[in-house]
């Protein structure tokens, strides 16, 4: 079942606040701390596991990559009838490890899923654009001005930025950056290219560069990699597939290059940098 019958339940107990259980951390981070400060409403308060007893709460949360990272830890030994266990994933199945059967979870031992799917009631992706549609936001906003972008603008002064560190590569990414290294400078870093990269180094060349490859690893129904949403970081994302944003928001990969509009693109930009809006 997908979250919305996590939802349901939950609704039928508005009476007393939902208890939530992270039973993982998220990565290296606490799952608890992110959902207390970004999804929970006033009506549900989230615990680590070392906070309150597994028994009185009403939802448990599993990331899924970290039940394959730490083999070792302990499963719930009791679990109430009316309990509702998450398996919670940002990412494609195929890359998350390989959990449910290294540890033989019994049958139905989750009941509900939040993960990428667009067509959940409830899903998460790595990020979200947030629509302006009343007064209010618009206020919040701070309009970008055209000093502010051409500050930004001076800074890039090289042109494709890859990073690329998970090197199982089932949608041929690496190829599709190998042969756009032929046709327009790509700065390729990250473990796949043997330069491991620090998050100050990565702000960096983001700042120095117009584009950011942003190829998932596997094409998964919905599934955007984390890489895309560096477009929140003044950088345009180059993508696999057409379906986030609105075609004259990004470039889009086409499987076969045509070499002479990337080489009279690059002459483009190289002669007028202000080009890019």
């Amino acid at each position: 079942l997908r979250m919305s019958y996590a939802l349901n339940v939950i609704q039928d107990q508005q009476k007393r606040f939902s208890k939530i259980i992270a039973s993982t951390r998220y990565f290296h981070w606490s799952l608890s701390g992110r959902s207390r400060k970004s999804a929970c409403s006033d009506r549900c308060d989230v615990f680590d596991r070392s906070e309150l007893p597994e028994e009185e709460a009403d939802v448990i949360v599993f990331h899924f990559r970290n039940l394959h990272w730490d083999m070792n830890m302990p499963l719930p030994k009791m679990r109430r009838p009316d309990q509702i266990y998450v398996s919670f994933l940002k990412e494609a199945p195929a890359h998350a490890g390989s959990p449910i059967k290294d540890f033989q979870f019994a049958t139905n031992f989750f009941n509900a899923t939040v993960d990428y799917r667009i067509n959940n009631f409830t899903y998460s992706d790595q990020s979200f654009f947030t629509p302006v549609v009343t007064e209010e936001d618009r206020k919040q906003m701070r309009p970008l001005s055209e000093e502010d972008f051409n500050e930004i603008i001076k800074r890039k002064t090289n042109h494709v930025l890859a990073i690329i560190s998970n090197c199982d590569d089932k949608s041929g990414r690496l190829k599709y950056i190998s042969e756009l290294s032929k046709l327009i400078n790509v700065t390729k870093t990250g473990w796949c290219y043997g330069r491991r990269i620090s998050a100050e180094r990565q702000e960096e060349l983001i700042k120095s560069h117009f584009f950011v490859i942003a190829f998932e690893n596997i094409a998964c129904k919905d599934y955007a990699t984390e890489k895309f949403w560096r477009i929140e970081k003044d950088i345009v994302p180059i993508v696999l597939r057409r379906w986030i944003l609105k075609p004259k928001a990004r470039i889009e990969q086409v499987h076969q290059c045509d070499k002479d509009r990337w080489l009279l693109w690059k002459t483009n930009i190289s002669r007028e940098r202000g080009g890019v809006n």
